[in-house]
């Protein structure tokens, strides 16, 4: 009984020691050819374990490449946003080789991203789309290799996302903090292609922020909110905390009397 144990394990150390770097080249690969050379994706380090059909991708990191960004923004062929992602660690639970390899539908039961950290910037690089867009449902892009792809549920931890707009005279910067978002039932195939029931093909998507503060676009009140929930399943907003004031009193006044406004102090909670 030992024997066919130790040789899996065996097995199972081995085929993690070389499937790593076959597939950071898988990605790096992929990368590269889907954005035409415009984005680089690395990681640290892969585990797989067999197993558990559990897949571990430490450090992932996406960054455009400047030079290219450049070359295409001289040719007027630069996308008006450019994203920088970070990932702590990437956790794929529940993942069937088998019924990828014999029925050609990819099943994962769960996908988990810890610490992303993701920078969009947007700058009009140009007003006219440079891209065919292509009118195909993602089934029928994917229908030649797989017949389905199944993702019981997609879980984001503790995002932060930091976005900034060059479009205007100054700088607009908006960061979002302590934003964890969820995804569930996520499939693609033949009979959901048309669903109109789902959103990006998930059953419900669910965004949750604590402890957000911003101001006003006039500058004349601050607001803070300790909890916002939105789900696209029960198309439900919901707002805990919600505590909004006038900025500082010689700011407010000043800004008030440019703006026409009036003082009225709100607080609810």
């Amino acid at each position: 009984m030992l024997i066919p144990v130790i040789v899996i394990l065996l097995l199972a150390v081995v085929v993690n020691r070389y499937w790593s770097p076959i597939l950071a080249d898988k990605v790096k690969d992929v990368v590269l050819s889907s954005s035409d050379s415009l984005y680089k994706a690395d990681f640290s380090d892969a585990e797989l374990h067999i197993l558990q059909g559990k897949i571990i991708i430490y450090n992932i990191t996406l960054k455009p490449d400047t030079t290219v960004y450049n070359q295409k923004k001289r040719l007027r062929l630069a996308p008006n946003t450019l994203v920088e992602l970070k990932v702590k660690r990437l956790v794929l639970n529940h993942v069937h080789p088998f019924s990828l390899y014999f029925q050609k539908k990819l099943n994962i039961g769960q996908i988990i991203l810890n610490e992303p950290r993701l920078n969009v910037s947007y700058q009009l690089n140009h007003t006219r789309d440079t891209v065919v867009k292509d009118r195909r449902t993602a089934w029928q892009r994917i229908s030649k290799s797989l017949r389905s792809i199944h993702i019981g549920s997609i879980l984001l931890n503790d995002v932060n996302l930091n976005y900034e707009d060059y479009s205007g005279n100054k700088v607009a910067i908006s960061k979002l903090k302590e934003l964890n978002l969820s995804a569930n039932d996520l499939l693609i195939d033949s009979a959901t292609q048309y669903d109109k029931s789902r959103l990006l093909y998930c059953k419900d998507i669910v965004t949750e922020l604590n402890n957000y503060t911003g101001e006003t676009p006039s500058g004349l009140y601050a607001y803070k909110i300790r909890h916002l929930k939105l789900s696209t399943l029960t198309s439900r907003l919901n707002i805990e905390g919600l505590a909004m004031q006038p900025t500082k009193s010689d700011v407010f006044l000043i800004k008030a009397r440019k703006t026409g406004w009036a003082y009225w102090p709100i607080l609810c909670s």
